[in-house]
């Protein structure tokens, strides 16, 4: 932009801008050619701008330095000033002319670089830094005197007031959220976990006072009730025991006198059995060899008979009842010598079957020695096994004896260790009642201590939040209370832990933690 192509009306809009950053240059709008684009109207050079403090005016606008340096409004005016005073225009273009009434600050004399023209130097600077919205349409009067024109107005110093503010807020804000972040974001909770697998947990746990105190005194009661009843079962558990004991020695006993009446009785078989052996080898040996003799001769004698009464022509017969009678046959065969063939002797023939009958005679003697030694052999065989099968046998007896002696006397023992048996099972009836009563008292206890419920999912985690909000609970020491059912028991974990103030807890129920109930009254 060049300051010779102002329009003659310049000492009135020389620092107007229009809309948008454009320049609207009567000569060019008249010419019909586009205006020049210059920069934004408020973009002053750092040391001109109000709100900029930290930006000293640059030294080769020429100004001298001061001891005390100017306040932003009086900087800003000065400057514009100084600029005033020194633009000038040729006379040929009807221009109208700035007045130069202000001094001139002398140039510095340690300044060894020559500095530009002043009136370059003021185009440069209009040139790169247009004024402000606000800056005076019309030039200053020279008359004005420099404290009017440094004089900060009333908008610059509401907005520097209202900047103040608006710092003054934004740090509270900030304060105030860093502080709420830092009381939003600490907590006091608790996590953890009940690490029991194949069981069905409970749908809440519970945060308790300790009723320790209350078990112990329940216990007591609990063992001055049961005592005289553990007491009566114990001793009857001991009778039961010493009956049980002579049952058993009774039943030992009568275990071995059987035994031992077996073994006799197994002695006299094998006894018998050898004689039997014995004898039975003498008769089927020997007297089958008699037996068979004497059936030979028996029927050598018959066949004799009976050729004889055939060569004589007789009538000879002997009938079933005969067959093995020689004196029947001998009558037979002299019955049929009646009324015999001339030529037979009668008296010869009745001699010859006598001799045969005696002969048969002398035979049977022989053999019934024979038979009689057999029979002497045998009672000698006899006389060997006799005695001991009689021992043997008379040892049974004694053996029975006893036998029946013990089976007496098991009886009474067998009806008092009945009788026992059946008072043990009333008084372990007794104490199971008394037991049961107590345990349902027991599990009465907790409800009573109960402070808050902690929610459990179906894995056996828990999570309890913001225990700081609660006033219920400020940080100390408390005890956990878990109850479930296992093998038909319910089984209690008890334990303590602790609450600290704006930090985690973590829990971890581990199995072993889990005991029976009944376990606590013993």
């Amino acid at each position: 932009m060049d300051f010779e192509e102002l329009p003659k009306n310049a000492d009135r809009y020389y620092f107007s801008s229009p809309a948008k950053g454009k320049l609207n240059d009567a000569s060019s709008q008249s010419k019909g050619l586009s205006p020049r684009k210059v920069g934004p109207r408020n973009l002053f050079p750092p040391h001109l701008s109000i709100q900029n403090k930290k930006h000293p005016p640059p030294r080769k606008l020429g100004f001298a330095p001061s001891n005390h340096p100017p306040t932003e409004a009086s900087t800003t005016a000065s400057s514009m000033a100084s600029v005033r005073g020194k633009i000038s225009f040729p006379s040929h273009t009807n221009h109208s002319s700035f007045s130069s009434t202000f001094p001139k600050f002398p140039k510095e004399t340690d300044n060894k670089r020559q500095s530009p023209p002043d009136f370059l130097l003021d185009r440069e600077t209009r040139k790169v830094h247009p004024p402000p919205k606000y800056a005076a349409s019309k030039p200053l009067s020279p008359d004005k005197s420099n404290k009017e024109i440094t004089t900060p107005s009333t908008f610059s110093s509401r907005r520097k007031w209202i900047g103040y503010l608006l710092r003054i807020f934004l740090y509270i804000g900030i304060l105030a959220a860093g502080i709420g972040a830092y009381y939003s974001l600490r907590e006091t909770r608790i996590e953890g976990w009940v690490a029991v697998k194949d069981i069905t947990l409970p749908n809440e746990i519970y945060l308790v006072y300790d009723f320790s105190a209350d078990i112990k005194a329940l216990r007591d009661n609990y063992l001055t009730s049961i005592g005289p009843c553990q007491e009566d079962i114990q001793n009857k558990k001991e009778n039961l025991k010493k009956a049980r004991t002579d049952i058993t020695a009774l039943n030992e006993r009568l275990r071995l006198l059987k035994q031992q009446e077996h073994v006799a009785e197994t002695e006299i078989q094998i006894v018998a059995k050898e004689y039997q052996e014995k004898a039975d080898h003498l008769w089927k040996n020997e007297g089958v060899l008699l037996d068979q003799e004497y059936d030979k001769k028996l029927a050598e004698l018959e066949d004799r008979f009976k050729q004889r009464a055939q060569q004589l022509g007789i009538n000879f017969t002997i009938s079933s009842a005969e067959a093995r009678s020689p004196e029947a046959w001998v009558n037979a065969y002299n019955l049929a010598l009646y009324n015999p063939p001339p030529e037979i002797d009668p008296a010869k023939e009745r001699l010859w079957a006598e001799e045969e009958l005696k002969k048969w005679h002398n035979f049977e003697k022989e053999n019934e020695a024979k038979r009689e030694e057999l029979k002497r052999l045998t009672k000698e065989i006899q006389s060997e096994v006799g005695p001991k099968i009689q021992a043997l046998r008379e040892q049974i007896l004694r053996l029975q004896s006893r036998i029946k002696d013990s089976e007496l006397e098991i009886a009474p023992l067998e009806q008092e260790y009945a009788n026992n048996e059946r008072e043990l099972l009333e008084a372990e009836e007794t104490e199971r009642k008394i037991k049961e009563r107590f345990l349902k008292d027991l599990e009465k206890i907790p409800n009573n201590s109960i402070r808050e419920k902690i929610p459990l999912s179906k894995d056996g985690h828990f999570e309890w939040r913001r225990l700081d909000q609660n006033p219920k609970i400020p940080p100390g020491r408390y005890f956990l209370w878990i109850a479930i059912q296992k093998e038909g028991k319910v089984w209690w974990s008890l334990f303590s832990f602790p609450v600290n103030a704006f930090s985690l807890t973590e829990i971890v129920v581990l199995p072993e933690s889990f005991i029976p109930i009944d376990s606590l009254l013993k």
